[in-house]
Protein backbone atom coordinates (compact mmCIF):
# COMPACT_ATOMS: atom_id res chain seq x y z
CA UNK A 1 0.00 0.00 0.00
CA UNK A 2 1.10 3.62 -0.05
CA UNK A 3 0.43 6.50 2.37
CA UNK A 4 1.67 10.09 1.27
CA UNK A 5 4.26 8.73 -0.52
CA UNK A 6 5.44 6.02 1.31
CA UNK A 7 4.93 2.14 0.37
CA UNK A 8 3.94 0.02 2.31
CA UNK A 9 4.81 -3.84 1.87
CA UNK A 10 4.85 -3.60 -1.68
CA UNK A 11 8.01 -4.10 -4.25
CA UNK A 12 9.81 -1.22 -5.46
CA UNK A 13 10.56 -1.11 -9.40
CA UNK A 14 13.32 -3.14 -9.00
CA UNK A 15 11.43 -6.16 -7.19
CA UNK A 16 12.81 -5.50 -3.81
CA UNK A 17 10.42 -5.49 -1.03
CA UNK A 18 9.98 -2.48 0.91
CA UNK A 19 8.92 -3.37 4.79
CA UNK A 20 9.74 0.48 5.99
CA UNK A 21 6.42 0.48 8.24
CA UNK A 22 6.00 -3.69 8.50
CA UNK A 23 2.64 -4.50 7.91
CA UNK A 24 0.43 -5.82 5.42
CA UNK A 25 -3.56 -6.61 5.10
CA UNK A 26 -4.39 -9.79 5.99
CA UNK A 27 -7.26 -10.96 3.76
CA UNK A 28 -9.45 -9.36 1.43
CA UNK A 29 -13.49 -9.28 1.62
CA UNK A 30 -12.94 -11.98 4.10
CA UNK A 31 -14.40 -12.53 7.45
CA UNK A 32 -11.99 -11.71 10.00
CA UNK A 33 -12.72 -14.87 12.42
CA UNK A 34 -10.67 -16.54 9.54
CA UNK A 35 -7.71 -14.60 10.49
CA UNK A 36 -6.92 -15.20 14.30
CA UNK A 37 -7.65 -12.37 17.13
CA UNK A 38 -5.53 -9.39 15.28
CA UNK A 39 -5.22 -8.58 12.10
CA UNK A 40 -6.21 -5.96 9.33
CA UNK A 41 -8.62 -6.40 6.37
CA UNK A 42 -9.73 -4.96 3.28
CA UNK A 43 -13.25 -4.96 2.47
CA UNK A 44 -14.17 -3.80 -0.93
CA UNK A 45 -17.75 -3.07 -3.13
CA UNK A 46 -17.25 -6.49 -3.81
CA UNK A 47 -18.14 -7.65 -0.32
CA UNK A 48 -21.66 -5.94 -0.03
CA UNK A 49 -23.06 -2.83 1.27
CA UNK A 50 -21.13 -3.42 4.60
CA UNK A 51 -17.99 -4.57 6.19
CA UNK A 52 -20.10 -7.80 8.09
CA UNK A 53 -17.13 -7.53 10.91
CA UNK A 54 -18.76 -7.87 14.40
CA UNK A 55 -15.43 -8.00 16.08
CA UNK A 56 -15.22 -4.08 17.03
CA UNK A 57 -11.91 -2.62 15.88
CA UNK A 58 -11.63 0.61 13.82
CA UNK A 59 -12.73 1.58 10.10
CA UNK A 60 -10.31 3.56 7.91
CA UNK A 61 -12.82 4.50 5.27
CA UNK A 62 -10.96 5.28 1.93
CA UNK A 63 -12.91 7.03 -0.72
CA UNK A 64 -11.49 8.42 -4.64
CA UNK A 65 -7.71 6.89 -2.95
CA UNK A 66 -8.62 9.39 0.09
CA UNK A 67 -8.75 8.77 3.60
CA UNK A 68 -12.29 10.17 4.72
CA UNK A 69 -13.08 9.09 8.36
CA UNK A 70 -12.49 6.22 10.65
CA UNK A 71 -14.97 5.02 12.51
CA UNK A 72 -14.99 2.33 15.52
CA UNK A 73 -18.09 -0.26 15.88
CA UNK A 74 -19.16 -3.10 13.64
CA UNK A 75 -21.24 -3.36 10.25
CA UNK A 76 -19.41 -0.41 8.76
CA UNK A 77 -20.89 0.68 5.21
CA UNK A 78 -18.41 0.36 2.81
CA UNK A 79 -18.42 3.38 0.05
CA UNK A 80 -19.19 2.32 -3.96
CA UNK A 81 -16.36 4.57 -4.67
CA UNK A 82 -13.57 3.25 -2.28
CA UNK A 83 -12.79 0.49 0.52
CA UNK A 84 -12.74 0.22 4.00
CA UNK A 85 -9.09 -0.72 6.16
CA UNK A 86 -10.17 -3.06 9.25
CA UNK A 87 -7.75 -3.24 12.28
CA UNK A 88 -8.72 -4.78 15.23
CA UNK A 89 -6.19 -6.10 17.70
CA UNK A 90 -3.07 -5.69 18.42
CA UNK A 91 -3.09 -4.22 14.48
CA UNK A 92 -4.71 -1.15 16.26
CA UNK A 93 -1.64 0.33 16.64
CA UNK A 94 -1.34 1.18 13.12
CA UNK A 95 -4.46 3.47 13.36
CA UNK A 96 -2.56 6.77 14.41
CA UNK A 97 -0.86 5.96 10.29
CA UNK A 98 -4.49 7.00 8.51
CA UNK A 99 -5.24 10.46 9.07
CA UNK A 100 -8.14 12.18 7.31
CA UNK A 101 -7.31 13.68 4.13
CA UNK A 102 -4.58 10.82 3.36
CA UNK A 103 -4.04 10.08 0.17
CA UNK A 104 -3.48 6.05 -0.39
CA UNK A 105 -3.53 3.57 -2.76
CA UNK A 106 -3.28 -0.26 -2.84
CA UNK A 107 -2.59 -2.55 -5.37
CA UNK A 108 -1.59 -6.19 -5.13
CA UNK A 109 2.42 -7.34 -5.58
CA UNK A 110 1.83 -9.68 -8.75
CA UNK A 111 0.31 -7.03 -10.63
CA UNK A 112 2.70 -4.09 -9.74
CA UNK A 113 5.43 -7.09 -10.97
CA UNK A 114 3.81 -7.51 -13.99
CA UNK A 115 3.44 -4.22 -14.61
CA UNK A 116 -0.49 -4.18 -14.50
CA UNK A 117 -1.07 -2.62 -11.07
CA UNK A 118 -4.88 -2.19 -11.85
CA UNK A 119 -5.78 -5.62 -12.64
CA UNK A 120 -7.72 -6.40 -9.30
CA UNK A 121 -9.88 -3.06 -9.71
CA UNK A 122 -10.63 -4.00 -13.45
CA UNK A 123 -12.83 -6.62 -11.85
CA UNK A 124 -10.63 -9.28 -14.20
CA UNK A 125 -9.95 -11.86 -11.79
CA UNK A 126 -12.98 -13.22 -9.30
CA UNK A 127 -10.87 -14.92 -7.36
CA UNK A 128 -6.89 -16.28 -6.81
CA UNK A 129 -4.82 -18.23 -4.61
CA UNK A 130 -1.59 -16.96 -3.21
CA UNK A 131 1.22 -19.14 -3.77
CA UNK A 132 4.90 -19.85 -3.09
CA UNK A 133 7.59 -19.94 -3.67
CA UNK A 134 7.64 -21.46 -7.27
CA UNK A 135 9.38 -25.06 -7.32
CA UNK A 136 9.37 -26.10 -11.19
CA UNK A 137 9.18 -23.89 -14.57
CA UNK A 138 9.03 -25.61 -17.93
CA UNK A 139 10.17 -28.98 -16.66
CA UNK A 140 13.60 -27.80 -14.46
CA UNK A 141 13.74 -27.32 -10.72
CA UNK A 142 13.79 -23.49 -10.51
CA UNK A 143 12.97 -23.01 -6.60
CA UNK A 144 15.00 -19.84 -5.37
CA UNK A 145 12.96 -19.03 -2.12
CA UNK A 146 15.49 -15.94 -1.56
CA UNK A 147 14.71 -14.84 -5.28
CA UNK A 148 11.32 -14.38 -4.20
CA UNK A 149 11.55 -12.50 -0.82
CA UNK A 150 11.21 -15.27 0.91
CA UNK A 151 12.72 -15.00 4.27
CA UNK A 152 10.73 -16.61 6.87
CA UNK A 153 12.86 -20.10 8.30
CA UNK A 154 9.52 -22.41 7.48
CA UNK A 155 10.39 -21.27 3.63
CA UNK A 156 14.01 -21.41 3.42
CA UNK A 157 15.17 -24.12 6.28
CA UNK A 158 12.56 -25.90 8.10
CA UNK A 159 11.68 -29.31 7.32
CA UNK A 160 8.07 -29.45 7.63
CA UNK A 161 4.54 -31.03 6.30
CA UNK A 162 4.07 -29.01 2.59
CA UNK A 163 1.27 -28.88 -0.37
CA UNK A 164 2.00 -28.04 -3.49
CA UNK A 165 0.18 -27.90 -6.85
CA UNK A 166 1.16 -29.25 -10.14
CA UNK A 167 0.97 -29.39 -14.15
CA UNK A 168 2.04 -32.34 -15.96
CA UNK A 169 3.23 -31.32 -19.53
CA UNK A 170 0.37 -32.84 -20.79
CA UNK A 171 -1.66 -30.49 -18.40
CA UNK A 172 -3.13 -32.95 -15.77
CA UNK A 173 -3.26 -31.62 -12.58
CA UNK A 174 -0.90 -32.75 -9.64
CA UNK A 175 -2.43 -32.18 -5.79
CA UNK A 176 0.49 -33.48 -3.37
CA UNK A 177 0.89 -32.94 0.21
CA UNK A 178 4.02 -34.69 1.80
CA UNK A 179 4.27 -35.11 5.64
CA UNK A 180 8.05 -33.78 6.04
CA UNK A 181 10.33 -31.94 3.83
CA UNK A 182 12.24 -28.56 3.09
CA UNK A 183 11.48 -26.25 0.09
CA UNK A 184 13.75 -28.40 -1.74
CA UNK A 185 13.09 -31.86 -1.72
CA UNK A 186 9.31 -30.48 -2.21
CA UNK A 187 10.72 -29.51 -6.07
CA UNK A 188 12.53 -32.92 -6.34
CA UNK A 189 9.00 -34.25 -5.32
CA UNK A 190 7.51 -32.24 -7.71
CA UNK A 191 9.79 -33.53 -10.69
CA UNK A 192 9.68 -36.87 -10.42
CA UNK A 193 5.70 -37.14 -10.42
CA UNK A 194 5.92 -35.43 -13.45
CA UNK A 195 5.47 -32.08 -13.05
CA UNK A 196 5.96 -30.10 -15.48
CA UNK A 197 5.28 -26.52 -13.65
CA UNK A 198 4.94 -26.55 -9.82
CA UNK A 199 3.87 -24.45 -6.84
CA UNK A 200 4.23 -24.66 -2.99
CA UNK A 201 1.56 -23.67 -1.45
CA UNK A 202 0.68 -23.07 2.62
CA UNK A 203 2.07 -25.79 4.47
CA UNK A 204 2.40 -26.72 8.40
CA UNK A 205 -0.80 -27.88 10.33
CA UNK A 206 -2.88 -26.11 7.04
CA UNK A 207 -1.34 -29.45 4.58
CA UNK A 208 -4.48 -31.40 4.24
CA UNK A 209 -5.49 -33.55 1.26
CA UNK A 210 -9.65 -34.78 0.99
CA UNK A 211 -10.23 -37.48 -1.41
CA UNK A 212 -13.48 -40.03 -2.00
CA UNK A 213 -15.01 -39.33 1.07
CA UNK A 214 -11.87 -39.43 3.05
CA UNK A 215 -8.17 -37.77 4.55
CA UNK A 216 -5.73 -38.83 3.30
CA UNK A 217 -3.42 -36.20 4.83
CA UNK A 218 -5.13 -34.44 7.92
CA UNK A 219 -4.74 -30.53 8.49
CA UNK A 220 -3.27 -29.68 12.35
CA UNK A 221 -6.30 -27.07 12.57
CA UNK A 222 -9.49 -26.23 10.85
CA UNK A 223 -8.96 -25.07 7.44
CA UNK A 224 -10.62 -21.75 6.24
CA UNK A 225 -10.90 -22.40 2.70
CA UNK A 226 -9.60 -25.06 0.62
CA UNK A 227 -9.12 -25.75 -3.63
CA UNK A 228 -11.41 -28.28 -4.58
CA UNK A 229 -11.81 -30.14 -7.52
CA UNK A 230 -14.95 -31.38 -8.78
CA UNK A 231 -16.34 -34.10 -11.34
CA UNK A 232 -19.40 -33.06 -13.27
Amino acid sequence: MKIQGQYLSIPDPDNVWLYDQGWYVGTINRSPIYWGQSSINLYTPKRGPTTRANNGGINVVVENDTVVDKKQGNNVAIPKNGYIIHLYGTELRYADWFQKGYQIEYNDIYSVQQGNASIWKQGVIEGGLSAGPRLITNGKITVNPGAENYTIPKITEYSMARSALGLTKDNKLLMVTVNSAKIEDLATIMQKLGAYNAMNIDGGASSGLYYKGKLLTSPGRDLSNALLVIRK
